[in-house]
């Protein structure tokens, strides 16, 4: 198997052979680690040499409006995997549940999927962590209802812990939703993006303010100055 330093010197070989070093544009790397090469089996034979694929691709472009007036989420009829049957923080490939749940918002108008679990709690969205304001309080769902813990969602609890905003770990029930009166999601290329809408599962409908209200527009703040330092501070990590 390939150690740390090996992948992330492919990697830096790879982005600079694309054209993103000579535009300064930042990039999207994604690498795909196989079992390697050998019979069609299921079985993961323990003797097979790991293999890797390493893919440069642009940043992908948002719709402003996602940002200056919000995206509008569903909850799908599809719940999420359970942990006992595939944990989400297993990042296999599998994306067929998330495929599922997004299709499913789309159909109703959405532009995102809140999942749920088969319990009734709110999971993660299709690719991104979602965040809630709850009875006054900035929380997110915990890893125990089965979601991915995403670096950032990481990234933004020790941007706002670092500037006195508290991000805390909650079970959300469907029937908490209602009560809920922010939300946003993050991930590495939605950063942190609010939501205007929330269309739960019985057709009701949540409203959200635009662009984001108080506490997302901190949290939003707080995140792009923790990522300034970030980079600042690790400026001989860079891939050119």
């Amino acid at each position: 198997s390939q150690g740390h330093e090996e992948i992330t010197e492919q990697i830096r070989q790879t982005v600079q052979a694309t054209s993103a070093g000579k535009l300064s544009k930042d990039v999207y790397v994604r690498y795909v680690i196989t079992r390697g090469e050998g019979p069609v089996d299921l079985y993961p034979n323990p003797n097979l040499k790991t293999r890797y694929v390493i893919i440069v691709n642009k940043v992908p472009e948002w719709n402003p409006d996602f940002y200056r007036v919000g995206m509008k989420a569903a909850i799908p009829e599809v719940r999420r995997n359970p942990i006992d049957a595939l944990d989400p923080n297993i990042k296999g490939g599998n994306y067929l549940n998330n495929v599922i749940a997004i299709t499913q918002a789309r159909e109703l108008g959405a532009d995102e999927s809140i999942i749920l679990n088969r319990d009734g709690y709110v999971t993660e969205a299709s690719n991104s962590n979602v965040f809630f304001v709850l009875d006054s309080a900035l929380v997110t769902p915990g890893g125990a209802a089965g979601n991915l813990l995403g670096i950032t969602k990481k990234a933004a609890r020790e941007a706002c812990a670092s500037r006195g905003l508290a991000i805390h770990d909650r079970e959300v029930h469907a029937d908490d939703l209602n009560r809920t009166t922010e939300c946003f999601v993050t991930s590495a290329t939605r950063e942190v993006m609010p939501i205007i809408s929330l269309r739960l599962d019985d057709g009701r409908m949540v409203e959200y303010p635009a662009g984001g209200g108080d506490i997302t527009r901190q949290v939003t703040q707080h995140y792009r100055q923790y990522m300034d330092e970030h980079v600042r501070q690790n400026a001989a990590l860079s891939l050119w």
